[in-house]
């Protein structure tokens, strides 16, 4: 029976060739068998697999050691180059983490890889709240602004709700905003997201979709679900070479339609002759041509 692919003779030719590759390689890219710089994922699967193949515990080469080492000091040079994380936030590689049993290896790995995705979980939320952060406070700015000019028109004085320095906390800004929408709608019957006036608290409770900005998209939402699908008709404009033809088959119509009756005309005797007397006279006629 052929021995199968995977066969730990295979593995151990494989595992030469990989120690003496790495061993001649001249740059991080060419250790981890790259071309040019791989995303995350793949630099990990890269560095997992060879790993596997050179690793002192899995490969009986004298070299293994040193190919290894190699392998893992190009891996956390790609790692870092490529990593979103502040350098105080960076592991400390000068431990040499891998410089160990292949099962501690695993072990180590597995949980680096646990502590990588958990910073960079963190790290998505934190820019997500700064975002959510900065859309507050140009929210805020802006009733402000307003807040500010009715004010002025109606004949109001300063107060606390006109432009200041902006909230750096989220829940600050957040009731900042709702005292200014508040202001806006019982003060002057203004909506911020509406961006008008209302005729009176009536008007404004019928025809405003609500108090936030989600109320109001969710109510866009809405209409445009119901709003038809209209299919816009395209217009074929007259070609010129259409009518051209048109007129040429009508034309031909009318020519054929006089040359038959020309023909009926001249075979039929005429009022009074025989068919005789009417042969004679169309043979006549045909000399007269043939002679012109």
């Amino acid at each position: 029976m052929a021995a199968p692919i995977f066969s730990a003779s295979h593995a151990a030719k494989q595992g030469s060739r990989e120690v003496r590759r790495i061993l001649r390689a001249r740059s991080h890219l060419a250790c981890l068998d790259f071309d040019e710089a791989p995303e995350p994922a793949e630099l990990k699967k890269s560095y997992r697999r060879l790993s596997l193949l050179v690793h002192p515990d899995k490969c009986q080469e004298t070299d293994a050691k040193a190919a290894f080492q190699k392998l893992s000091e190009a891996f956390e040079a790609l790692r870092e180059s490529a990593s979103d994380e502040r350098p105080a936030k960076r592991q400390n590689t000068s431990t040499r983490w891998w410089d160990t049993t292949w099962e501690e290896f695993e072990r180590r790995f597995r949980h680096r890889e646990k502590g990588e995705a958990a910073r960079e979980a963190e790290f998505d939320r934190g820019v997500k709240a700064q975002q959510s952060l900065l859309r507050l406070q140009e929210r805020v700015a802006s009733a402000e602004k307003v807040v500010e000019n009715l004010d002025r028109r109606t004949g109001l004085g300063s107060s606390s709700l006109w432009p200041r320095r902006p909230e750096q906390d989220a829940q600050a800004a957040e009731a900042r905003l709702r005292q200014l929408l508040t202001h806006l709608r019982t003060r002057h019957r203004y909506c911020l997201y509406c961006g008008r006036n209302f005729d009176s608290p009536t008007d404004l409770l019928k025809n405003c979709p609500g108090f936030s900005q989600e109320e109001h998209e969710r109510s866009k939402g809405a209409r445009d679900a119901k709003k038809p699908e209209t299919r816009e008709v395209m217009k074929c404009e007259d070609d010129p070479l259409d009518e051209f033809m048109f007129g040429m088959e009508d034309q031909l119509t009318k020519d054929m339609k006089k040359s038959v009756k020309s023909m009926k005309t001249r075979h039929m005797p005429q009022k009074g002759w025989s068919f005789q007397q009417q042969a004679q006279q169309n043979k006549m006629e045909a000399k007269r041509r043939g002679g012109r």
